[in-house]
Order: C-alpha cells, then sequence, then structure tokens
C-alpha cells in the first residue's frame, strides 16, 4: 500500500496539537468542581454548609501555575475553607519563601471564613515555622488536633490527621486516638493529606472525609480512572473522587488539587477546587 506522506503529515501535525492542546489545558484551565454531599448524620442546622477545598498548591514559583487560584476564590460563596497539605514544593530549609506570593491571600481568606490546614508531605521540612506563620494570619493548623466551629448555631467538629503514612509508620497513627476523642460523638469533619488514612480512620467513624496528595495521578488517559497514585502504586484504590465506605458511611473527597511534584505535567487533568454543599439524608 502507498503512503501518502502528505497526509500522514498532516495527521502527525493534527495529533501533535491535540497533544499540546490537551497540556495546556491541564497546566491552566483551573476547574470548580460544585458538589452536593448527602451525609448520613449532619444535622439540621448544617444542611447547606458550603467547603471550599485547595489542595496541593506546591507553589515554588506561582509563575509556573499559569493562573491565579484566588481570583477565582474571590468569586465563590462558600462558609468554610480547609486546606490539606502540599502547600509548597518544599524540600529544603529555604522552602517557605514559596508561600510569600499567597500570603495575602490566605489572610484575606481567614479573614473572610473560618480557614483549617493539614499539612502534606512536602511541608514537613519547614513544618513548624509553616503552622506558625499560617496560625499569625489566623488559619488554625491541626495536627492530630480537633476543635470545634459553630455555624447558624449548631456545633461540628474539624479534625487534621498528621501525615504518618510519610513521616511515621503507617501501621502507627501516632495521636489519632486522642484525636478523635477530642471530637467527640457530634457530627466530624477530618481534614487528612493522604487519602490511605481513611482506612484507618473508620475505627472512629469519621462523617465527611477530604484528602488530597495523588493529583488524580497528574497524567492521566480520558475516560479512565488513576493509573498510579505515590504511596499508593498503579491503579490505586483512592485515586480521586467520591469514596464510601460500606460499614460506617463515611464519605471521603480525593481532590486531584492545584499542582504538580517534580515532573511539571498534568495531562488530561486540569488543576481542581472543590467546593461541598452539605445535605441532610432525607428520611
Amino acid at each position: 500500500m502507498k503512503i501518502n506522506w502528505k497526509w500522514a503529515f498532516r495527521g502527525m501535525m493534527a495529533f501533535m496539537v491535540a497533544c499540546f492542546g490537551v497540556y495546556w489545558g491541564s497546566m491552566t484551565w483551573l476547574k470548580v468542581n460544585e458538589h452536593e454531599v448527602v451525609l448520613p448524620r449532619l444535622p439540621e442546622g448544617l444542611d447547606g454548609l458550603r467547603i471550599l477545598h485547595i489542595t496541593d498548591l506546591h507553589s515554588d514559583d506561582p509563575e509556573k501555575m499559569h493562573f491565579d487560584i484566588w481570583k477565582t476564590i474571590d468569586k465563590l460563596s462558600f462558609d468554610m475553607a480547609v486546606i490539606t497539605g502540599d502547600m509548597i514544593m518544599g524540600g529544603r530549609r529555604s522552602a517557605l519563601s514559596e508561600l510569600d506570593p499567597h500570603l495575602e491571600a490566605l489572610e484575606a481568606l481567614a479573614a473572610r471564613v473560618p480557614t483549617f490546614f493539614v499539612a502534606g508531605n512536602h511541608d514537613y521540612m519547614v513544618l513548624p515555622e509553616m503552622m506558625a506563620l499560617l496560625e499569625s494570619i489566623g488559619i488554625t493548623t491541626l495536627q492530630d488536633e480537633a476543635c470545634v466551629l459553630v455555624h447558624n448555631g449548631t456545633e461540628l467538629t474539624v479534625a487534621g490527621t498528621l501525615d504518618a503514612y510519610h513521616y511515621g509508620k503507617k501501621e502507627n497513627y501516632h495521636t489519632m486516638h486522642e484525636m478523635m476523642a477530642q471530637a467527640g460523638d457530634g457530627f466530624r469533619i477530618v481534614l487528612t493529606h493522604q487519602p490511605q488514612m481513611f482506612d484507618a480512620l473508620q475505627a472512629y467513624a469519621p462523617d465527611f472525609v477530604v484528602a488530597g496528595h495523588t493529583h488524580g495521578g497528574q497524567l492521566r488517559l480520558p475516560f479512565f480512572p488513576t493509573l498510579y497514585a505515590p504511596g499508593q502504586g498503579f491503579f490505586p484504590k483512592y485515586g480521586d473522587g467520591f469514596y464510601t465506605d460500606a460499614d460506617t458511611g463515611a464519605v471521603m473527597y480525593v481532590s486531584r488539587g492545584i499542582g504538580a511534584t517534580q515532573f511539571r505535567v498534568r495531562f488530561f487533568n486540569r488543576p481542581e477546587l472543590a467546593v461541598f454543599t452539605l445535605r441532610v439524608q432525607k428520611r
């Protein structure tokens, strides 16, 4: 069969342009995912509570992000904000400076709504300094700790785990028991960086868990689930999206996050902000 090189070349060029378009869109086209989350134990007073979820900013050079999440956040409506780690690329003692371009926006966020933070594995080299800095601008930092928030006259507990999967043996969950004891028996939202913690948390029956870390695999194929996640390997149990524990009814959401790690490519994987509207389960 004679090959039509002219059309073969055109096809190759079209394929390359399409790939570049997907790459560029995945690096620059921020997606806001709005979800209604029905939770069995949600009190009536918390029906309609809106939560902004930010994770995996990985900001060592904001100019490489190609977009400004804070302009988008300014236009969104929500009652509280949660940040589940890896705000910086980290890996060096000077890494805290990576937060500098975002501090004004983070302070404005904390002034606007109650804002909570748990650390990821990339944050740990400068974790004490980072937590002190975030606390100084009004963000509540949680490290195997819990605190009570009142919304519309109704209490809810926000708990945040230490990233034990990275900085401790995964069989040793440090002070998780004490953290969940602080949380009491009321409605509980748990923040964790790595979604593998979901299994260990079931002993404490959380209501809603939010996590990040996986980036949705960074490189994806259309219509396929997450192919690879750090700490879980290929075809991970917890890749991205919603998961429900069959025994406890606890719900977890794993966000694809904003940035990327040392391998600075996202493909078929737009950066994500999530906004959850909590809903009472109708009887």
